[in-house]
């Protein structure tokens, strides 16, 4: 009977959550795609040979993002909000590995924009576990298929390994604060649920007691 109450009131919580991660991905959408655009001076200091390829790169990451951002503001986007929110993670993260292959591979040292979008992600967006789990993942598996795959410079073994621990440590740190954010935003929503509860059985009795005096009153008067 405990168990159905809490897997009935976490689906509660999570229609309550549904406004929150729209707003959130609403802000996400915008500082990926300012962030996307304003690192082109990147390109100038590390990569000026790539900076007509990789501009094309953050212009496809902040088309997609436009379209996830328009989508939040239609029936569809109420519907999937928990995609949408995991696809603003992903698209740049996805631009960010391409831009790696595309360059020095596991020398690149836009490594870092990954480890900027778990950072992001994990501190703006209120994640469920399932969905950070699911956004690190895609990072992790798209560095080593980056690194992997580009052929133009040697494989850095030191080099990819120490990056690899670097995004792996930090994607733990960033699970561990979403899973204890979570506890904390659940628990709270707990409390709340129950004080709302016992207002409403207050109310109710309350209402009840008035209905059986005004039916005392009725009887009394009427045996009179």
């Amino acid at each position: 009977m405990i168990e159905q109450s809490e897997i009935r009131l976490k689906k509660i919580f999570n229609r309550y959550n549904k406004p929150l991660l729209k707003v959130s991905t609403i802000y996400c959408c915008w500082l990926s795609m300012l962030g996307m655009l304003s690192a082109v001076l990147l390109e100038y200091c590390f990569y000026p040979q790539f900076l007509y390829d990789f501009f094309i790169v953050r212009l496809g990451c902040v088309a997609f993002t436009g379209i996830i951002l328009l989508l939040t503001y239609f029936k569809f986007g109420d519907n999937h909000i928990s995609l949408l929110h995991i696809l603003t993670a992903v698209i740049p993260c996805l631009a960010m590995n391409i831009m790696i292959y595309m360059s020095e591979g596991s020398t690149s040292p836009y490594y870092v924009g990954l480890i900027l979008i778990i950072v992001m992600a994990s501190s703006v967006m209120p994640w469920l576990i399932r969905d950070v789990l699911v956004v690190i993942g895609v990072i992790i598996v798209c560095y080593i298929l980056a690194c992997l795959l580009h052929t133009k410079t040697p494989l850095n073994i030191k080099i990819f390994l120490g990056n690899l621990y670097f995004l792996l440590f930090v994607a733990g740190l960033s699970i561990s604060a979403n899973y204890i954010n979570a506890k904390i935003r659940f628990k709270e929503f707990k409390a709340k649920h129950k004080i709302q509860a016992l207002l409403e059985e207050k109310e109710e009795t309350e209402l009840k007691l008035i209905r059986s005096e005004r039916l005392n009153a009725i009887g009394t008067l009427a045996a009179g």
